[in-house]
C-alpha cells in the first residue's frame, strides 16, 4: 500500500518520471512463457557469477601484499585503460539502460557489455574502491536481457519488438538472484520503470532466477558483504532463535539438560512451565507442555527443530 500511494504522489502531484527515465506499456505475450523461463535461468546464473566474482577479487586483492594506495592505483589504471576504448562500461550506467531498451545493438556488443560490466564492477568493488553495486547490477541485468532477446530474435524464436520487455525482466531477475529478495526485486523494477503491465513477465523471470540461485546455494550478496565486514568466519554460525513446545510423548523428558544430546550449537535459553519461567540449569528436566526458547546456529535451524518435534 505504501508503494502504491508513494507512486501516485510522485507521479500525479510532483510530476516525476520513473527513475530510469522510461516505461514499457505493452506486455510480453503468453506464448513466450518458455522463453521467460530460460531467461530466468540465465539471470540466476549471472547473479551467482556476479556474487562469486566479487569475493574472488576481494581475495585477490587481499593476496596482493601492497599498500591500499597501490591497490587503488592498479584499479584506476585498469579502469582507465579499459574505459579509454569502452566508454559504455564506465559509470553507473543508468543512461545505458535506456539505450539498451530502445536502440538496436549487435549480439557481440551486448555480450561484451555483459561480461565487461561484470568484470569491471567486481574488480573495482573487490579492490576496496568507493562505489556501489546496485545500479551496476541493474545494468548487467538490462544488458543480459537485451543480449538474450537479440540472440533469440536472430534465430527466429521471438519477435525483435520486445527488447524493452526483456530488459526490465532481466533486471528483476538479476536483483533477485544476487539479493535473494524476489518480491522486492519485482517492486523495484516496476517502480523504476513504471511498467506495471509487465508484472507477469517480470515475476516469472525473477522467481526462476531466485530459485536458480537458491539451488546453487548462493547467499544474499549484502548479507555476505556484511559478514565479511564484521569478520565472521562463517555465515552459518550466526545465531537465530525459535520457540517450540515439548510434545506429550518425547524420549528426552526424563533426561537432565546437561545430558541432553542437543544438535551442535543449540542451546535452550528459557523454559516456561505453567506460566512460570524456569532457569535452564544443568539438572533441570523437561516436561510435556514446556514452552522453550531455543538458540541455534542458522545453518542448523532445521536440525534443532527436528530434534524437539521428531524425537519421539
Amino acid at each position: 500500500m505504501a508503494t502504491l500511494i508513494s507512486n501516485y504522489i510522485t507521479v500525479s502531484i510532483f510530476g516525476l518520471e520513473p527513475a530510469l527515465g522510461f516505461s514499457v506499456t505493452s506486455g510480453v505475450p503468453l506464448e513466450y512463457f518458455p522463453v521467460l523461463l530460460m531467461v530466468g535461468v540465465i539471470m540466476g546464473l549471472c547473479g551467482v557469477l556476479f556474487c562469486r566474482m566479487i569475493f574472488a577479487f576481494k581475495k585477490f586483492f587481499e593476496w596482493l601484499k601492497c599498500s591500499r594506495f597501490l591497490k587503488l592505483a592498479l584499479t584506476f589504471v585498469t579502469v582507465a585503460v579499459i574505459g579509454y576504448d569502452s566508454q559504455l562500461l564506465l559509470g553507473g550506467g543508468n543512461d545505458l539502460v535506456g539505450q539498451l531498451a530502445f536502440q538496436s545493438h549487435g549480439v557481440l556488443l551486448l555480450g561484451g557489455i555483459v561480461l565487461g560490466k561484470i568484470l569491471l564492477t567486481t574488480f573495482c568493488y573487490g579492490s576496496g574502491a568507493q562505489g556501489g553495486i546496485f545500479l551496476p547490477m541493474l545494468v548487467i541485468g538490462a544488458s543480459a536481457g537485451a543480449f538474450c532477446e537479440a540472440v533469440l530474435s536472430s534465430i527466429g524464436i521471438i519477435s525483435p519488438d520486445f527488447v524493452p520487455q526483456f530488459v526490465i525482466c532481466a533486471m528483476g531477475g538479476m536483483l533477485a538472484a544476487a539479493m535473494r529478495t524476489p518480491i522486492l526485486a519485482i517492486l523495484l523494477v516496476l517502480e523504476m520503470t513504471n511498467s506495471f503491465s509487465n508484472i507477469y513477465a517480470i515475476g516469472i523471470v525473477t522467481l526462476v532466477a531466485y530459485l536458480v540461485a537458491d539451488l546453487l546455494k548462493e547467499p544474499p550478496i549484502y548479507d555476505s558483504l556484511l559478514q565479511a565486514m564484521s569478520g565472521q568466519s562463517n555465515l552459518e554460525a550466526v545465531q537465530t532463535f525459535f520457540q517450540t513446545k515439548v510434545p506429550v510423548v518425547a524420549n528426552y523428558t526424563d533426561v537432565q539438560l546437561q545430558d541432553l544430546a542437543l544438535p551442535e550449537g543449540t542451546l535452550i535459553v528459557s523454559i516456561r512451565r505453567n506460566g512460570t519461567y524456569i532457569v535452564p540449569l544443568g539438572d533441570v528436566k523437561l516436561e510435556p507442555g514446556d514452552e522453550l526458547q531455543v538458540s541455534c546456529e542458522r545453518g542448523r535451524l532445521k536440525a534443532a527443530k527436528d530434534f524437539f518435534q521428531s524425537n519421539l
